[in-house]
């Protein structure tokens, strides 16, 4: 046992840091899955995809979509409450 054990100090666990990382707002859920993803990595394919979602590509990638969207969103409001009128009708 070595002296820092024998004063209660322990091992840390199998992706301990990672979950305190996330549990802390340092790491998003999809980095810590790519984290993992990447330590079970088998092929180059499957490591380049676990860089990515650590990267936070993913995540950038639902944001740009989440954006888009709710432009969407807005437009068919506006055109619901404010429709445009043909020039016949004027």
């Amino acid at each position: 046992m070595t002296a820092l054990q024998e004063r209660g100090a322990r091992a840390a666990e199998a992706g301990e840091f990672t979950r305190r990382a996330f549990e802390h707002g340092r790491l998003s859920l999809e980095q810590a899955e790519g984290i993992a993803a990447l330590i079970a990595a088998r092929t180059s394919a499957a490591i380049d995809q676990a860089r990515r979602l650590v990267a936070g590509e993913l995540g950038r990638e639902v944001e740009a979509l989440q954006i888009a969207v709710g432009d969407l969103r807005a437009e068919i409001e506006a055109n619901l409450d404010f429709p445009r009128t043909s020039p016949r009708e004027t």
